[in-house]
């Protein structure tokens, strides 16, 4: 808003749970998300399958990243013969993966270590997925535990005490605390990194060369004027 003197910058896809949902509905149906990742295990990280697997742009109500147009559509995009169901529904978390890593490189951000917080975070598939995507390793928390578990809450609060200058004493309590027994998962880039790095280039280029065929669906007609009764 005007007049502010900082803002918080926030790197959001218009839906990512969603269409994850939607996927599994649509190309696993009778899967829960359980039994899914029983079927997708396989081709997750193999380079071979990957060429089967479609570029997706994720947004089925419209985008915020990595444009920002609520009148986009979904789309996929490099279909084969060989694109199987699981190709489809690991198509989808892929495009949601790459939006947020545009989010990140658009706001500077490029860390070896990330924390991979929300629903999204209980499916190694997605996990595997977003470590080769960021070429990253994603530390997740035990979703079952306390805050103190969370790395997501840990890293906010870090981030926090440098922005107002107290990380000189906030990191050591965040140090001596929650560190007993706690449960972190490290999910770390696999085989799939390099030839994700190579779609990652190309992710934004359909969003400029679709938008016009996106945009027509959503476009009314213009409204007409009724003839005149005649008496």
């Amino acid at each position: 808003m005007p007049g502010w003197d900082s803002r918080l910058r926030i790197g959001a896809v218009q839906s990512a749970g969603a269409a994850a949902a939607w996927a599994l509905a649509t190309f696993l149906p009778g899967c829960d998300f359980a039994a899914a990742e029983h079927r997708v295990a396989a081709r997750v990280s193999d380079p071979d399958a990957l060429a089967a697997r479609p570029l997706v742009l994720p947004g089925l109500g419209g985008e915020r990243t990595p444009v920002r147009d609520g009148a986009l559509r979904g789309a996929f995009v490099g279909v084969t013969e060989e694109t199987t169901p699981e190709d489809f529904y690991l198509g989808v978390l892929t495009g949601v993966a790459m939006g947020l890593r545009h989010a990140a490189d658009a706001m500077g951000i490029s860390q070896d270590r990330l924390p991979l917080v929300g629903g999204g975070s209980d499916s190694p598939a997605w996990r595997q997925i977003c470590a080769d995507v960021f070429g990253a390793t994603m530390v997740t928390g035990d979703t079952a535990g306390s805050a103190e578990e969370d790395p997501g809450s840990r890293s906010a609060a870090r981030a926090a005490a440098d922005a107002i200058g107290l990380s000189h004493q906030i990191r050591p309590l965040l140090s001596a605390h929650g560190t007993a027994g706690r449960i972190l998962t490290e999910t770390h880039p696999g085989p799939a990194r390099a030839l994700l790095a190579e779609r990652l280039a190309t992710h934004p280029a359909p969003y400029a060369a679709l938008t016009p065929t996106l945009h027509q669906p959503t476009r009314r007609a213009p409204p007409t004027t009724p003839p005149p009764h005649e008496h």
